[in-house]
């Protein structure tokens, strides 16, 4: 297992927007189970596991982006809106709520934003996204939830 390259995989190729690390998490270890699944046991998993979230973590920090593994809320971007804004019904717009007092327009076109997009826009008008679900199901082929640590014990 060759877990040095894809720690440098990660490092080169993360790109801008540390909201994608757990689609870009899922995507590496999609393929690398597919390539040497079975050759993997649980420990190997794991350790595995372990490093392809520290790598994406550091090359966040080095790019200066947030960490939203360690914090309360990791937004969610495939809500259309934004926290406590109306969609409009048009496949474009969504518009504040009656309390929103940001720099922005009260009604924004939010089509065919990536997530980085959205990141963007939040900063900019100072709005947030609902926050993702952080109650990962535990898999039969590993020891805890991704992004957490076994102690030998518990997760």
């Amino acid at each position: 297992m060759k877990t040095p390259r894809l720690s440098l995989f990660v490092q080169l190729w993360l790109f801008p927007g540390h909201i994608l690390a757990t689609i870009l998490f899922d995507s590496i270890m999609n393929d690398v189970l597919k390539l040497q699944g079975e050759e993997l046991d649980k420990i190997g998993r794991f350790d595995l596991e372990t490093r392809v979230g520290d790598a994406i973590s550091k090359a966040s920090q080095l790019l200066g982006l947030d960490n939203f593994e360690s914090s309360e809320c990791e937004p969610d971007f495939s809500h259309f809106c934004p926290e406590g804004w109306v969609y409009s019904g048009d496949g474009v717009h969504c518009k504040a709520d009656f309390e929103y007092e940001g720099p922005c327009e009260r009604v924004l076109d939010f089509s065919n934003k990536t997530p980085l997009d959205k990141l963007e826009m939040s900063k900019t008008c100072g709005f947030s996204w609902p926050c993702r679900v952080k109650d990962y199901p535990v898999d039969g082929n590993s020891f805890c939830p991704r992004f957490w640590r076994y102690d030998g014990k518990n997760a």
